[in-house]
C-alpha cells in the first residue's frame, strides 16, 4: 500500500505535468511553470506548500524537493537542455495517480485549462501578482503593476497589465 501522506503531493505534481504535456504537447514545461502552477493550486487550498517571494515569483523549496522525488521515482523525467532550460515530461505515474480521486484530478485540470496556455514568463508575472495581492496591501491595480515592474524591470508596464488581464488577475481598463 502506498503511504498517502508521502506520495500525494508528488502525485499532484506528476498529474499536473501529465495534463500540461497532453494539452500543450509542444510547450516547454520547466521548473518555473511547475512551481507557479503548484502555487496556483496552493492558493485554491488544494495542496499545502509553503511559498516565499523569489526572483521568478513565488517559490517553494518543498515543491523543488518533490520534483526531485518525482524524478527519482520515475513519475517525471527532467532534462536540462543547454541554452533552453529544463524540459519536464510525465513518466510512469499510473501507480501514484490512483492516490488522486476524480475531484483532485478535476481541480488540477481546471488550473491547467485556465493557466496552462501561459509561458514561464507570463505565469511568473501572474503568480507574482497573486502573491503580492495576498501578502501586500495594494491600493489599486496600477499600484500592483508598478510593484511588479519594480520586481521585473525587464518587463514593461503595458505588457504586465495585458498579462494580468488575460490571467484574470485584474479587470480590463
Amino acid at each position: 500500500m502506498i503511504e498517502v501522506s508521502v506520495f500525494k503531493k508528488p502525485a499532484v505534481i506528476s498529474f499536473l505535468v501529465k495534463k500540461l504535456n497532453e494539452k500543450y504537447p509542444h510547450k516547454q514545461i520547466g521548473k518555473t511553470i511547475v512551481q507557479k502552477m503548484i502555487y496556483l493550486l496552493t492558493r485554491e487550498k488544494f495542496v499545502d506548500y509553503q511559498y516565499s517571494m523569489y526572483h521568478y515569483g513565488p517559490y517553494s523549496s518543498e515543491v523543488a524537493s518533490d520534483l526531485s522525488l518525482c524524478e527519482a521515482l520515475g513519475m517525471l523525467r527532467i532534462d536540462w537542455v543547454e541554452n533552453k532550460g529544463y524540459f519536464i515530461t510525465a513518466g510512469d505515474n499510473e501507480r501514484y495517480e490512483g492516490l488522486l480521486n476524480e475531484e483532485d484530478k478535476n481541480k488540477i485540470e481546471t488550473i491547467v485549462d485556465k493557466y496552462g496556455i501561459f509561458d514561464a514568463k507570463e505565469i511568473s508575472i501572474i503568480a507574482t501578482a497573486l502573491y503580492i495581492k495576498e501578502n501586500v496591501e495594494t491600493a489599486s491595480d496600477n499600484e500592483l503593476v508598478k510593484i511588479i515592474v519594480s520586481l521585473k524591470p525587464e518587463c514593461e508596464a503595458g505588457l504586465i497589465r495585458e498579462i494580468l488581464v488575460r490571467g484574470g488577475v485584474i479587470p480590463p481598463k
